[in-house]
């Protein structure tokens, strides 16, 4: 069997996987979704084939936009961490997006239009 055929049973079972449990129990909870930051997409697009996969699993998360408010607290963080700098920045506002972060959500839908 080819990689390519394997990853797609994969994602075909994760999927039936994820009906029977959203049948059986429900949506998940909030807190148990998975989010990333729009930052991320320049680090796993390519702009080839392989944007399919990245696309497929896109689909089941929830993107969050880097906001003036999340960018504060990644240099805030950056500046706790005594960092600087553009080598840092990505994974700050990473950081930053991460719900909990300092004891808050900066993810909430409220937030996003900061």
């Amino acid at each position: 069997m080819t990689e390519a055929v394997t990853r797609q049973l994969e994602q075909d079972l994760l999927a039936e996987l994820s009906e029977l449990l959203t049948t059986e129990h429900g949506p998940a909870p909030e807190e148990y979704l998975a989010v990333t930051s729009a930052i991320n997409l320049t680090e796993v697009l390519c702009g080839g084939t392989r944007d399919a996969t990245v696309q497929r699993v896109l689909s089941r998360i929830t993107v969050l936009p880097v906001t003036a408010q999340i960018a504060r607290r990644a240099g805030e963080l950056l500046g706790a961490a005594g960092l600087a700098g553009h080598r840092c920045a990505i994974d700050a506002i990473v950081a930053a997006t991460a719900p909990g972060w300092n004891g808050q959500s900066c993810c909430s839908p409220a937030t996003w239009t900061s």
